[in-house]
């Protein structure tokens, strides 16, 4: 697919800040030390603005961005619809939570349930996102239940790293937090490898021959179906060099798991503003990584439309 900047900086930011705030709306309750009011405050205030952002980034995409609203009608068989409700009813519980956290300095009875609240209708909103991709049956590569998977761990692994750096700035660091960060990041190291290896035995389900009754043998056109450039084209498939493809599969392991988990591991035994450094070398790394790999994911994807047009010939 045509690898669309605003949804790519959608699914990346927005990711990023309800990653942020599952962690943090999981993890406060029940975490004594990172009851401060000042630290709820900043944590709120910067998951909240990278949903916001997010979000809006997401309309440039639409032809008729004053139309988005309509979406929101179409819940019973929409997940966009269904992600734009989740999205807005998310903000809800994370004001109170942000409230009873920031401002009232609380995160006991009402709060806590706030706080829980939150992070499960976060996590919902990540995987109504990522049932987007997973319910189009005629793009192979999103339709898989690896999609899901991917979604919801690496919204949580970025915004966890970044939880664990702004931790570090304001002097609080968690090693519960780290520790359950470390294990999201192994775990979706692992995820997105076998995510590739799917897609890479289901690069060709369907061919021109096998559309046609042809099981076995290969059929080739007189001539192009088109004799331009076109919507199909521009949209529907989108042509990336396997070689590339191969260097930024290699450039997504390095940025986005390997040099946040040597970061983590060195961070633990040393002390001071040298922690910090490598803690924030960490999320920043894992953030430059998981980019990388938005783009590749829609980059990756082809319509099997694109079957008619040349993916045959490839």
């Amino acid at each position: 697919m045509h690898p669309a900047y605003s949804v790519i900086f959608f699914t990346w930011v927005s990711g990023t800040g309800y990653g942020l705030i599952i962690f943090a709306g999981f993890f406060s309750p029940f975490e004594r030390a990172l009851q401060d009011s000042f630290t709820g405050l900043v944590i709120i205030f910067i998951s909240l603005v990278l949903i916001t952002v997010g979000l809006f980034s997401s309309m440039f995409h639409l032809g008729h961005p004053e139309r988005a609203w309509r979406a929101l009608s179409q819940w019973r068989s929409s997940w966009l619809s269904r992600e734009g409700l989740l999205a807005i009813a998310t903000y809800i519980p994370a004001l109170v939570f942000g409230y009873g956290w920031g401002i009232v300095g609380c995160l006991d009875g009402l709060w806590a349930a706030a706080a829980l609240i939150t992070s499960l209708s976060a996590t919902a909103t990540l995987y109504t996102t990522a049932m987007i991709y997973r319910s189009l049956t005629p793009i192979p590569a999103w339709n898989t239940n690896l999609t899901v998977v991917n979604y919801l761990l690496l919204g949580p692994m970025t915004g966890g790293l970044w939880l664990a750096a702004i931790l570090r700035i304001l002097d609080q660091p968690n090693g519960h937090i780290e520790t359950a960060v470390s294990l999201v990041l192994i775990a979706a190291l692992m995820s997105k490898l076998r995510y590739w290896q799917v897609i890479a035995k289901n690069a060709f389900v369907v061919r021109s021959a096998s559309a046609i009754g042809l099981d076995k043998g290969t059929i080739r056109s007189v001539e192009w179906p088109h004799t331009e450039q076109n919507y199909v084209l521009k949209e529907m498939g989108y042509r990336v060099g396997r070689k590339h493809s191969q260097i930024l599969r290699r450039l997504t392991i390095a940025l986005a798991f390997v040099v946040p988990l040597v970061s983590f591991a060195a961070a633990h035994s040393l002390f001071g503003w040298t922690s910090t450094v490598l803690v924030l070398v960490a999320a920043i790394s894992g953030s430059m990584g998981v980019l990388v790999e938005r783009w590749l994911f829609f980059a990756e994807a082809n319509h099997t439309v694109s079957t008619y047009y040349y993916m045959d010939s490839m």
